[in-house]
Parts: structure tokens; C-alpha cells; sequence
């Protein structure tokens, strides 16, 4: 199994999980929490977006840049 499947990448680069969604690790800009979402994947170019998701642990709301929608998270990294 490839080490991207596993979500191991280094530098930050979102691993591939499968064909359908990347998973990219976030971090909440009030308490530092990270926290892992999953990112739909389309072949192609995509244009980064912003969008804005909740945080596991203090609730507050904060903005992320995303290639595509989130279809899934966030979950605890």
C-alpha cells in the first residue's frame, strides 16, 4: 500500500485516500486543534476556494483554502 493512502505525506501536502477524496489536515486558528477533512478530488486543474468549517474541540468557525468541496470531516487527526 502506497504511503499517501495511509494520509502520511510530508510537508503538508494532502494525501490521496482514493480516486474520489484527498484528506487534508487543517489546523483551528483559535485553540491550535488539527483536525483532518476530506476534500473531493476531480482530475484536472481545480481553483482553490475558501470555506469555512467548525472546530472538534472549541466549536469556532474557521476559514480553510480547499482545491474542491468538502464532502466530509472535520474528524481528529
Amino acid at each position: 500500500m502506497p504511503l499517501a493512502v495511509r494520509g502520511r505525506m510530508p510537508h503538508g501536502v494532502p494525501a490521496v485516500a482514493n480516486e474520489r477524496y484527498i484528506i487534508m489536515k487543517v489546523e483551528c486558528s483559535t485553540c491550535k486543534t488539527k483536525q483532518k477533512i476530506h476534500v473531493a478530488a476531480r482530475p484536472g486543474f481545480s481553483k482553490k476556494a475558501d470555506e469555512r468549517i467548525p472546530c472538534i474541540n472549541c466549536g469556532d468557525q474557521f476559514k480553510v483554502s480547499v482545491p474542491d468541496k468538502i464532502i466530509r470531516g472535520p474528524f481528529p487527526a
